[in-house]
C-alpha cells in the first residue's frame, strides 16, 4: 500500500511545484503555463503507467487470464486475424503482433497501461480547466487502480476518451469512427455514441425530473436490461443473476456520488455564466450519479462507473471554477468538501485492496 500513497504523493506535489510555483502573473505567459501542462501530464503518463505496467501477473482478477489469452493468441502473419478465443478481435490482434514483433506479455502490459494513462492524460490535457485536480480525480476515484485489471475495458475506453474532442468540435463522423476502433476492444464503446447529443441540452429542473423518472423505470427493470447489455457487451454466457441481485454494489456507494452530484449542482448554480461545457458537466456528474445508484442492484454498472471518472475529472474543474462563480465562500467550502470526499475514497480503496491492487507486486518478484 505504501507504493501507492508515495506514488500518489509524489504526483501531487510534483504537479504543484510544476504547475504553480512561481508561476509567472504575466498574462502574456500563456505559453509557459501551457508547457508546463504538457510537462506535468508527460511525467504522470510515465509515472502512473509504468507503475501500471510493470506489475506481476499475481496482481489483479483478471492479469493471469490475460496471459493465458496473450499466449493463446495467434503467432504467425498468416493467422495474425483467426480468433478462436473468447475475446474481441482488436484485443486478439494486438496480442499477435507484439509477439510477431519481439515482445511479451509483459511487453503487451507496459504499452497497454502508458496507452491508457497517456490518453487520459491527453484528455485532460485538452478539456481540464485544473490539471492537477483532474489527475487527483483520476487516482481517488475508481479508474487508475481499475485500470490494473480490467485490461480491454480500459484500451477501448481510452478511444472513448480520445474521440471527446471530435463531439466538442462537432464532428460526428470522427467521433463514431473512434468509439467504433474502440469496441474493437471492448463493445461498451458503443453505448457513448448517444452521449454525443448531449451538447445540444441544457440542464434545468425539469431535464432533472425526467432523468429522475427514467432511473426509477431502469431500477425497477434492471434484470430486463441486464440481459440487453450483457448481450451486447458480448457477456450472453452470464445468467442475469451474475449482473443483477445479491452482487451488486453498496449503498454507501450511492451515497457518495449522491453528496458528490449535490455538490457539483451547488457550484452549477453558482456559476455567472454556463456554457455548453458546463451543461455537459453537470450532465456527466448526473449520470455518474445515477450509474452509482443502479450498481446497488446491478454489478455491471461498475464498468460504466469506471468509465465515467474521467469525464468527472473535466466536469469538477468546470464546475468549481474560482473565476466563474458568483459566490467565492460557498465555491471553496464545497471545493474543500470534494477533496475530502476523493480523499477518503482513496483511502477506502486501498485498504479494501480495490480490483487486488494491494500488495504491489512487481513482475520481476
Amino acid at each position: 500500500m505504501l507504493i501507492y500513497i508515495v506514488n500518489f504523493l509524489l504526483n501531487m506535489a510534483m504537479g504543484w511545484f510544476l504547475l504553480f510555483f512561481r508561476r509567472s502573473t504575466d498574462p502574456q505567459a500563456g505559453y509557459d503555463q501551457n508547457k508546463r501542462k504538457k510537462v506535468y501530464l508527460f511525467l504522470t503518463t510515465l509515472q502512473l503507467g509504468l507503475l501500471c505496467g510493470f506489475r506481476s501477473t499475481q496482481m489483479t482478477y483478471d492479469t493471469a487470464a490475460y496471459e493465458t489469452i496473450f499466449l493463446q493468441a495467434p503467432n504467425t502473419w498468416r493467422t495474425i486475424f483467426k480468433n478462436t478465443q473468447y475475446v474481441e478481435i482488436g484485443f486478439s490482434v494486438l496480442c499477435s503482433l507484439i509477439k510477431l514483433l519481439g515482445g511479451d506479455f509483459q511487453t503487451l502490459l507496459i504499452l497497454s497501461s502508458l496507452f491508457v494513462t497517456g490518453s487520459c492524460c491527453l484528455f485532460i490535457y485538452r478539456h481540464s480547466n485544473n490539471v492537477l485536480l483532474s489527475v487527483f480525480i483520476i487516482i481517488s476515484f475508481p479508474f487508475y487502480y481499475s485500470s490494473f485489471d480490467i485490461l480491454r475495458h480500459f484500451i477501448a475506453i481510452s478511444f472513448l476518451l480520445l474521440s471527446y474532442k471530435y463531439m466538442v468540435e462537432k464532428r460526428f463522423v470522427w467521433y463514431a469512427t473512434l468509439l467504433v476502433i474502440g469496441s474493437l476492444f471492448h463493445t461498451i464503446t458503443l453505448l457513448f455514441i448517444p452521449f454525443y447529443f448531449l451538447r445540444y441540452i441544457k440542464f434545468n429542473a425539469l431535464i432533472f425530473l425526467a432523468s429522475g423518472a427514467v432511473l426509477v423505470v431502469v431500477f425497477i427493470y434492471m434484470n430486463e436490461i441486464a440481459s440487453i447489455l450483457s448481450a451486447l457487451m458480448g457477456k450472453t454466457d452470464y445468467g442475469d443473476s451474475d449482473w443483477v441481485g445479491s452482487y451488486g454494489g453498496g449503498i454507501k456507494t450511492a451515497v457518495m456520488y449522491v453528496g458528490v452530484f449535490i455538490l457539483s449542482l451547488l457550484s452549477f448554480y453558482q456559476l455567472r455564466e454556463k456554457k455548453m461545457e458546463d451543461h455537459l458537466s453537470i450532465f456527466f456528474v448526473l449520470f455518474l450519479t445515477f450509474c452509482s445508484i443502479l450498481f446497488i442492484q446491478a454489478r455491471m454498472l461498475t464498468r460504466m462507473i469506471m468509465t465515467m471518472i474521467p469525464f468527472l475529472a473535466i466536469a469538477i474543474p468546470r464546475l468549481f471554477d474560482k473565476k466563474n462563480t458568483h459566490d467565492l465562500q460557498i465555491r471553496n467550502f464545497v471545493f474543500v468538501l470534494f477533496l475530502i470526499i476523493g480523499c477518503v475514497y482513496h483511502g477506502f480503496m486501498l485498504l479494501t485492496s480495490w480490483q487486488n491492487v494491494v500488495p504491489y507486486i512487481p513482475y520481476w518478484k
